[in-house]
């Protein structure tokens, strides 16, 4: 992952962060938590899915069969080896490269490894011993058990551990998922017992332990981010909530009065400390509790506004999509809009025939890769039996301000390659790219033309 993604990423998940806790400031009180997870899944997606950020372009094109220019490469007609047009590359941009960018590379790569032994780590020495202790085989409990996952609906084997090692009850793992129990609790009313375990078998039915290692990941990427790990502590709150009110639901309580007064009293048997590591447990903090406390009674009040969670989905996918990038936006669209405004008028030349104007009105760079005969030869054996143009439709536009070259170096400057759907007399579906370079007198001039049948 290139340092720019990287910083794009970061930017972009912010955003979404941001609009995704708003949205739940103001719906929390009113729409189901099954709603609301939908669009807080959407933020570890920012974070981590590059797939919305702007189309990558080949640097420089080499075709087969076709029309080649660029001062990048001096290269002779006809060229035989072909570049793929969609294969992505990495564009390094101007403003991040040199030494510096160098070890800045370096440092994020550092803490992503120290933060990814922070995870691991722990996380293996927790699944390590726990997953030695011996499953409970009470038959009460186990019966107990299975009775909730057939309210929860859940098939999957569960195991049950009762410990006095552990505060409070917990999920642990998720392929060989686990109910961490006190041993006091063993002790409690059935009607007790079975709200803890449908809480936890709500974290299970919801895949809280794999989210939960996306937006782990969204921590290791993201380590610098201070938004990245409230992120994940906003999350653990919301899953914390949703958990309730899917306990509620398959108890088939009202108003949740009597979940609430089994949670307060199964919190009040704690006798406090950390969960083992990754597991979620019931127990939280008292701000965190007072916040599922007015959930639970509020309960009923809430509905499944559908309507609203998908405006609210498609508004954070709209972000998502207009992700924010390193150079100026405003530049870069008004440097493309200059650059293919004189493309057409330069393609119009050659489509009128006229190949040694269109030689003359390039770049200097452009002439100095191939005299004006060698152009007009070339436009005379690929260009013109192509018959007269029909249509040209541009089908994107990158501006560039640094282009790498073979052996690694940077080649600085202002460029806007251009890609064009085309059809002539003679072919009726063609791919044109052009490559513009802004020159010192501030004139867009043509630094690269290339061809290629559809």
């Amino acid at each position: 992952m290139s340092l720019a993604l990287l910083i794009e990423l970061s930017l972009r998940g912010s955003i979404v962060l941001v609009a995704a806790l708003l949205a739940d400031l103001i719906w929390s009180g009113k729409m189901t938590a099954r709603w609301r997870r939908v669009w807080w899944l959407l933020v570890p997606i920012a974070f981590l899915w590059p797939g919305s950020l702007r189309p990558n372009l080949p640097a420089y094109v080499i075709g087969y069969n076709g029309i080649y220019a660029s001062p990048f490469s001096h290269t002779t007609f006809p060229v035989h080896h072909e570049f793929d047009l969609n294969a992505p590359i990495t564009i390094p941009l101007g403003p991040l490269t040199g030494p510096t960018f160098s070890w800045l590379a370096l440092l994020w790569l550092a803490g992503v490894v120290v933060s990814a032994l922070l995870v691991f780590i722990p996380t293996w020495k927790v699944q390590r011993q726990w997953s030695r202790k011996r499953l409970s085989t009470d038959p009460a409990l186990l019966n107990l058990l299975e009775d909730a996952k057939t309210t929860a609906g859940i098939t999957a084997p569960i195991g049950l551990i009762v410990s006095d090692e552990i505060a409070a009850p917990a999920l642990l793992g998720w392929l060989r998922p686990r109910i961490l129990l006190p041993t006091f609790l063993t002790t409690a009313s059935p009607t007790e017992l079975r709200a803890v375990l449908l809480h936890e078998l709500a974290h299970f039915r919801s895949l809280d332990i794999p989210f939960n290692w996306l937006f782990a990941s969204v921590r290791v990427i993201h380590w610098f981010n201070p938004l990245a790990w409230f992120a994940s502590a906003a999350w653990s709150r919301f899953r914390e909530e949703a958990a309730d009110e899917s306990a509620i639901r398959w108890l088939h309580e009202p108003n949740g009065t009597m979940y609430g007064e089994v949670l307060l009293k199964t919190l009040g048997k704690c006798t406090g400390g950390a969960p083992p590591y990754g597991a979620l447990a019931i127990g939280e903090s008292i701000e965190t509790l007072k916040r599922r406390i007015l959930m639970i009674r509020n309960y009923n009040s809430k509905s499944n506004r559908g309507w609203v969670a998908s405006i609210i989905v498609l508004t954070l996918g709209a972000l998502m999509a207009l992700s924010p990038t390193l150079a100026g936006e405003d530049d870069q669209e008004a440097a493309k809009k200059d650059a293919v405004a004189a493309m057409q008028t330069w393609l119009g030349e050659i489509d009128s025939g006229s190949y040694a104007k269109s030689w003359s009105d390039s770049a200097t760079s452009f002439q100095k890769a191939l005299s004006s005969d060698q152009w007009v030869t070339a436009l005379n054996q690929v260009r013109t039996p192509l018959g007269k143009s029909l249509s040209r439709n541009l089908a994107s536009a990158l501006h560039q301000t640094a282009i790498p070259k073979a052996g690694g170096e940077t080649l600085q400057g202002n460029w806007v390659i251009a890609q064009f759907d085309s059809s002539f007399e003679n072919l009726k579906s063609a791919r044109e790219t052009v490559t513009f370079e802004k020159e010192a007198d501030g004139t867009w001039r043509a630094a690269g033309y290339y061809i290629k049948p559809q």
